[in-house]
């Protein structure tokens, strides 16, 4: 057994059954906001980073449970490694959580959803266990005994949670339809799309100043979201499974999907979690107002 805990991964290559229908909301949707396109020196490489200070923990514990005690400068040089990593993933999230843009709020309670939804905790829960695995592998290197796990967690070998892939999925550029599938050849359902694609587009950008908007102005931006989301369902619902779908949009969702660990449904629902956690904060804010 390891002389340290292993949190499952800081680990790459999720596999997670994928849906091919997808529609463009949360981090499918194609229009970005400039802020929520901002990525600070540094924050390019923080997904192979993570993935690279992993691989190196994965191979440190085969090494312990096949028999073989690692050099400590080894053990050293990876628990540096996770915790600089770490640092700069909570560095990337406090830009989003501070933010007041609403594609970066969105973008941070939904990764908080994603890790309670998958793993059972929250991000402030997962920092709290990285810390105590860091700090146990420099225990090992400074020859003391293995800290007692804290007291309101169970210890990450015994629950067997792992921590989502770190840094910002890859990016949702395409439209779900290109606008020259057969669907299209009616100037209604034309219309019906071109206007969906202006109204979200106009919304995201709006977005940009929600932090300045009053509670509520939070909560019509919130519902003018959610009509939108419901009109993208019922469109997609409609025209999506003659096979019209773009293969551009499909990939990028895949691969975002793939980013952040989770089937179309897991996503949606965290999703949902997301703007209810903003929903009753304006709601707070207006009571108190």
């Amino acid at each position: 057994m390891a002389p340290w805990p292993l949190i499952g991964a800081l680990a790459l290559g999720v596999s997670t059954p994928r849906s091919s229908i997808v529609t463009p909301v949360g981090p499918f949707c194609p229009f970005r906001s400039p802020a929520s396109l901002s990525v600070a020196p540094g924050d390019e490489d923080l997904h192979a980073q993570a993935g690279e200070a992993s691989l190196a923990l994965i191979r440190l514990t085969l090494e312990v449970e096949s028999g073989s005690v690692p050099e400590r400068d080894r053990v050293r040089a990876v628990a540096d490694d996770m915790e600089r990593v770490w640092n700069r993933w909570d560095a990337f999230l406090a830009r989003k959580r501070m933010s007041g843009d609403f594609q970066c709020l969105e973008f941070y309670w939904l990764l908080d959803a994603c890790f309670r939804y998958r793993y059972k905790r929250s991000m402030g829960q997962a920092a709290e266990l990285m810390k105590y695995q860091v700090d146990n592998m420099r225990a090992f290197v400074e020859g003391r005994p293995p800290l007692p796990p804290p007291d309101d967690l169970l210890p990450p070998d015994m629950d067997g949670g792992s921590i989502p892939p770190l840094g910002q999925p890859p990016p949702v550029t395409a439209h779900p339809f290109e606008g020259m599938e057969a669907a299209f050849e009616s100037d209604i359902v034309r219309g019906e799309y071109e206007r969906l694609l202006e109204d979200h587009s106009e919304l995201i950008s709006m977005g940009a100043s929600y932090g300045q908007f009053d509670p509520r102005g939070k909560l019509a931006f919130l519902d003018a979201l959610a009509q939108v989301e419901s009109r993208w369902d019922t469109f997609m619902a409609r025209f999506a499974l003659m096979g019209a779908l773009n293969e551009d949009f499909k990939s990028q969702a895949d691969a975002c999907l793939g980013g952040m660990g989770l089937t179309v449904t897991g996503l949606r629902d965290c999703l949902d979690e997301a703007h209810d956690i903003l929903r009753k904060s304006a709601l707070a804010d207006l009571e108190r107002s």
